[in-house]
């Protein structure tokens, strides 16, 4: 044994020579034929030097084997016979741990793998430890590390005896060279085994000794810490400390594993990353596939953005080659997961080669997955170009191959990506993409139960932009979840759920009273973007809210969403309101007040649709904002024409129309332009006509300007649209109540007259009168009734809030026209409905219509 240990510590190796290999194998066989009568320190001793001289064939292996396994680690150590010449300072008792240590370095050493032996090692080692801690041996930490890192290195994991290891190693960390703390620290996390309070002193006594760590020591204990969880700043700190002066000296492996640790463990060090991307910048061209995804993949996770990462993803960027020759599926999804998580645009060449050789390597779903989601998020920063439809097309073939492979997660990922890459960067989906996401979705919708909330999510984001889909089964299992979690789902994900819900046809309506009770217990906790999205819901789904409103304008998620607006919330929020018929003013101060700050300070926040949709909103619900109309007409003058499509053109105007501020005719002759271009392409639709037929009759009897009025020809097809929405009215049971008044009064009357594309409800023509039986749907409220709620809206004086802003320009117009609107608001009327029979007419009714109709006159 001392032969070959001296012989291992030469460096002698038997395929170094054919000297040495007859050696070796000479000593191998004394070695078996003496091997019963040999001591464990003699055989700890060989099994070490073999695993040193790469003896990993060597036939003593199989005897070591056997030896340990017959006879026990404590009985074998036991009777050693110490020569009085021999160096050696232990008795058999207190040199037990090193032998088992030596041992076990030795098979971790020559990979070989004893299943039976570890077994045997790991059922003794609590007698081992115990007799070690009887007596204060002076290498005991030593073997404890080895030992440790030994099982680690072979993949023997028994999680007991790594616990029992943790807990000796923690008594003793004060002794640990900075070496020692390296080899332990890999072998728990290589391991896979928890030890908080192993890696806790660890990190106690590194913090202070980090110069005295090698580079690789450096690299190999953060990478241990970012692995195991542990969190550990001082250490770190110190780490970067030192690092960053030294990295023109790390070899590749370890300057990449030192990165990647920082990322993984979040831990920000912007010097020392600075440093190392320099240093690794010139040399990228000779680096590994590996190394260069793991390098991305450090940065990405901290998202560090500089000039110099920039620099280092270019570079990167250009070397296809390295990536195509040698780089695996798991290299190449990295690679393209990292430049997307860096916002990094990522060339079209370079994606086309990676994508080939990614399909090239038969990736499974999560790489496949991964690379969707990557091409998509880059073309977000103007990356992949024009070949993005193409990429996904061909990524979706490959996943559709693989569907059943496809877990939750990757299902609901997947498609997330093919939506958004194929709708918001080219011309939706195609059919091999549609055919992935409906395939994938089905896949997800047979198990909605075990998916997780922000899959739901996901899904329910692809589903509501996607009208041309349906996937009954999923959406049927949204619905359920959705209602099952909405106490505990996170309210991002619960927006997103719900206002996927507001598309669908077959939502039930008991499901809003639910989503009102959550947002009113819960309304603290939700986010911006969740509320608005709730908000949205209500009003696409036509639900009514009796105190979802009421409470929004003094909430704290009001609030949030004010301090740090985003235009799309504002615009969707104030549609929302709009639609809804709320027209409070403590939510359309706040969002007038907040819109025009935005506009002044950064008017390009707001998409055109944004803009419009807001200013329509407002109009709406007739809230006064001429400071926010005065700031929108000096930014919208600086707009290009390509930027207006035919709904935002039409909403403005008419908007324009209802707040009637005609002083911006600059503003009003460029909407026209754009007005005429959109409608000589054909992209005006019915709607759109008839409210620009509304703001022709605005600026013919109002504003008295011809040089903004169309052509006759054009005027007349915009009131042919507004005439076609009122060929389907019906007579109302209120209306023909006020008409049975008219009637019982001797007056002269029709019914639903024509007047400029307006149809009136009834007019006295002798008296110019024109009567508005104004129904619920001609007010706004301090809540929201609902879309087609024929239900009586109880006090409903005390809660409405104004007249909608489409009645006022109505009435405002009649009378630019020479009639005298009169309004009958319902709420008025149906006080004086004779309690056992609502349709008679009494004479409360009489003097009331009479009362009405001599005021417009100006009659007593």
């Amino acid at each position: 044994s001392c032969i070959v240990s001296g012989m291992a510590k030469m460096g002698l190796r038997p395929d170094a020579s054919e000297r040495e290999a007859a050696l070796f194998s000479t000593l191998d066989d004394v070695f078996i034929r003496v091997i019963d009568k040999s001591h464990l320190h003699h055989v700890s001793s060989f099994a070490w030097a073999y695993g040193k001289s790469g003896m990993v064939l060597a036939r003593a292996w199989s005897h070591i084997e056997r030896l340990v396994v017959e006879r026990g680690m404590v009985d074998f150590n036991k009777d050693m016979k110490i020569d009085k010449h021999s160096a050696c300072k232990y008795t058999d008792s207190t040199l037990l741990m090193v032998n088992v240590s030596m041992l076990m370095i030795g098979f971790a050493n020559a990979g070989r793998q004893s299943p039976s032996m570890f077994a045997k090692v790991v059922a003794e080692l609590p007698k081992c430890i115990q007799m070690a801690t009887q007596i204060d041996i002076e290498d005991d930490h030593i073997a404890v590390v080895n030992i440790s890192w030994a099982f680690a290195k072979v993949e023997y994991i028994d999680q007991k005896c790594f616990a029992m290891l943790a807990k000796h190693a923690t008594s003793f960390v004060s002794r640990f060279s900075t070496q020692n703390i390296t080899n332990i620290s890999w072998a728990f996390a290589t391991a896979g085994v928890p030890a908080p309070e192993l890696f806790a002193k660890l990190a106690v006594a590194s913090a202070p000794r980090a110069g005295e760590f090698t580079e690789q020591g450096l690299s190999m204990t953060a990478w241990a810490f970012a692995t195991s969880g542990v969190r550990a700043p001082a250490l770190f700190a110190a780490f970067a400390r030192v690092a960053r002066h030294r990295f023109q000296s790390y070899s590749e492996l370890g300057l990449v594993s030192m990165l990647w640790s920082f990322g993984k463990a979040g831990m920000e060090a912007p010097e020392m990353f600075e440093a190392a991307l320099r240093v690794a910048l010139p040399q990228l061209g000779t680096y590994m596939a590996e190394h260069l995804s793991q390098l991305l993949h450090g940065c990405a996770l901290l998202e560090f953005r500089s000039p110099i990462m920039n620099q280092v993803a270019t570079a990167i960027s250009e070397q296809a080659r390295i990536f195509v020759e040698n780089g695996d599926a798991q290299a190449i999804v990295v690679t393209l997961h990292s430049m997307g998580s860096l916002d990094y645009p990522v060339p079209a060449a370079f994606a086309l080669q990676m994508i080939t050789a990614l399909l090239g390597r038969n990736p499974d779903a999560r790489h496949l997955t991964q690379a969707a989601w990557a091409l998509v998020t880059s073309a977000d920063f103007g990356g992949v170009g024009s070949c993005l439809a193409e990429l996904l097309d061909r990524i979706s073939a490959a996943a559709l191959l693989k569907a059943e492979t496809f877990n939750n997660k990757d299902c609901a990922l997947m498609a997330w990506s093919l939506w958004k890459g194929c709708n918001e960067h080219s011309n939706g989906l195609t059919t091999t993409t549609k055919a992935c996401v409906l395939t994938l979705a089905a896949r997800a919708g047979l198990q909605t139960k075990v998916l997780s909330d922000h899959d739901l999510s996901n899904l329910a984001t692809v589903f509501f932009h996607s009208n041309e889909l349906s996937s009954p089964q999923l959406f049927d299992g949204m619905l359920t979840e959705t209602r099952r979690r909405a106490d505990t789902m996170a309210p991002q994900h619960f927006g997103s759920c719900v206002r996927f819900l507001a598309r669908c046809t077959t939502t039930p309506p008991e499901l809003w009273e639910e989503i009102e009770h959550i947002w009113v217990r819960r309304h603290n906790s939700f986010e911006p973007q969740a509320t608005v999205s709730l908000v949205w819901a209500f009003a696409t789904a036509g639900a009514p809210a009796l105190r979802l409103h009421s409470m929004l304008g003094s909430s704290s998620a009001f609030n949030r969403i004010l301090e740090k607006p985003s235009a799309q919330w504002l615009a969707n929020l104030a549609w929302a309101c709009g639609v809804s018929e709320v027209g409070l003013p403590s939510i359309f101060q706040r969002l007038c007040d907040t819109t025009t700050a935005m506009l002044r300070r950064s008017p390009r926040d707001f998409k055109l649709p944004e803009l419009s949709s807001l200013l329509w909103a407002v109009a709406t619900v007739g809230f006064k904002a001429s400071a926010l109309f005065e700031i929108a007409a000096d930014k919208l003058m600086y707009r290009d024409l390509t930027e207006w499509d035919s709904q935002a053109v039409c909403n403005t105007m008419w908007a324009w129309a209802v707040v009637n501020m005609g002083q911006h005719k600059a503003l009003l002759g460029r909407l026209n332009t754009c007005f005429l271009s959109l409608h000589a392409n054909g992209r005006i639709a019915r709607e759109g006509m008839a409210q620009t037929h509304q703001y022709q009759l605005w600026v013919e009897h109002e504003l008295c300007d011809s040089t903004l009025l169309f052509s006759a020809s054009l005027r007349s097809r915009c009131r042919e649209a507004m005439e076609v929405t009122h060929t389907d009215i019906t007579v109302s049971g209120f209306q023909s109540h006020v008409k049975r008044v008219l009637r019982d009064l001797g007056l002269a009357h029709e019914v639903e007259v024509n007047l400029s594309g307006y149809s009136v409800d009834l007019a006295l023509p002798d008296h110019h009168i024109a009567i508005e039986v104004d129904g619920p749907h001609h007010y706004l409220y301090n809540f929201a009734p609902g879309a087609g709620n024929n239900r009586p809206i109880e006090d409903a004086a005390n809660k409405i809030v104004a007249v909608n802003g489409s009645s006022v320009l109505k009435a405002r117009l009649l009378r630019a026209m020479g009639w005298r609107p009169v309004s009958i608001p319902f709420y008025e009327f149906q006080d004086l409905n004779d309690v056992i029979d609502p349709t008679l007419v009494t004479a409360k009714h009489i003097c009331y219509i009479r009362a009405k109709l001599q005021a417009a006159l100006n009659l007593t």
